[in-house]
């Protein structure tokens, strides 16, 4: 069977389970599940484009992602990563490298996701939990008086909600910490 064919019987598949499998979203009825995959037509057409390439690591696909969320973000480049876990782990380890830190105290969430805070203690910082607001986000009253002499970073786990108050980045340059 060809790469073609195999796409078109994939994609032809694909819809015929999307027709069968669609239901009518009623607001505040229909059951939303998480911790499913959910995906279409077009990202099952993409995954049997993606194994029939024979690229099976970052492929074409990957780089093309990765150039245009760096554009987007407005950076030289960017890696993509397997998680969000791997992709916090990397990011602290490229600030500890580039600011050469050794040690100290980052402040992370007491209520999030134990990748969050696995990465800080991998890296030879201490995790100083504060409470996370309504938002489950930090809040920023509480981040000001965990601040200590050896605090070095605020990390973020944006788990409900981005975390977008302005003023943690605020506290963070007054400070001079690294906010991530």
């Amino acid at each position: 069977m060809s790469k073609k064919s195999l796409i078109d019987r994939m994609e032809n598949a694909a819809n015929i389970l999307e027709t069968s499998n669609s239901k009518c979203f009623i607001p505040g009825e229909t059951f939303i599940p998480t911790g499913l995959a959910i995906y279409g037509v077009e990202e099952m057409v993409a995954m049997v484009e993606a194994l029939a390439s024979e690229k099976l690591g970052l492929s074409i696909k990957g780089t093309e992602f990765e150039k245009a969320f760096a554009k987007y973000c407005e950076v030289d480049r960017c890696t993509l990563t397997n998680s969000g876990s791997s992709a916090s782990l990397l990011a602290l380890a490229g600030i500890k490298e580039k600011y050469g830190l050794d040690g100290g105290e980052i402040i992370t969430p007491a209520c999030g996701f134990p990748t969050t805070v696995n990465p800080i203690i991998q890296l030879g910082f201490d995790p100083v939990f504060v409470d996370v607001d309504g938002s489950y986000n930090l809040n920023p009253e509480i981040i000001e008086k965990a601040i200590g002499p050896n605090t070095k970073g605020i990390s973020f786990a944006h788990t409900r909600k981005p975390c977008k108050d302005k003023r943690n980045n605020a506290i963070s340059k007054q400070k001079r910490i690294i906010c991530y």
